[in-house]
């Protein structure tokens, strides 16, 4: 039994590829959004609540509104695998961005969630709870994006 679960681990964490761009990329899209797609949106998080019903007791997951972050309206993205492969891939509310500056400091962002304004880049953290990070990248100084995806759909453009 522990040889099955070890193997669906190994599995589970082996089979997210990881895509990047570079920050002149990301600056290009980014600059690239459509001021009429932008929207705030509820953060919400489901709390499960016990309801008795005749004998049982149900559980029913009630929706909390825990504040408010800027969706991009980004429905696409282009980056590159490591082999140096581009891709055009879907970009939806679980893509998530790892920023890297210079200076080593990194954080973990969603991408639907990204916003450049002037040379910063701003982002939220969750989607649950207003998470915002709490000082912006400097465009100037990101040195790596690396870009992971889940049920998107992926379309190589170039070899």
């Amino acid at each position: 039994m522990r040889i099955v679960i070890f193997l669906t681990l190994l599995l589970t964490i082996t089979s997210c590829q990881t895509y990047h761009m570079t920050a002149n990329s990301l600056k290009q899209q980014l600059n690239e959004v459509e001021p009429g797609k932008i929207r705030e949106v509820r953060d919400m998080l489901k709390l499960p609540v016990p309801i008795p019903v005749a004998n049982n007791v149900t559980k029913v997951s009630v929706p909390i509104a825990t504040g408010t972050h800027m969706y991009n309206g980004m429905t696409e993205v282009l980056c590159k695998d490591n082999k140096g492969v581009e891709w055009k891939i879907e970009v939806n509310y679980l893509t998530e961005a790892r920023i890297t500056e210079k200076s080593g400091r990194h954080k973990i962002v969603y991408f639907d969630t990204m916003f450049l304004v002037d040379t910063l880049v701003y982002a939220s953290k969750s989607h649950m709870i207003h998470a915002p990070i709490k000082t912006p990248f400097n465009i100037n100084n990101i040195s790596k994006v690396e870009l992971q995806f889940r049920n998107s759909r992926k379309t190589k453009t170039g070899n």
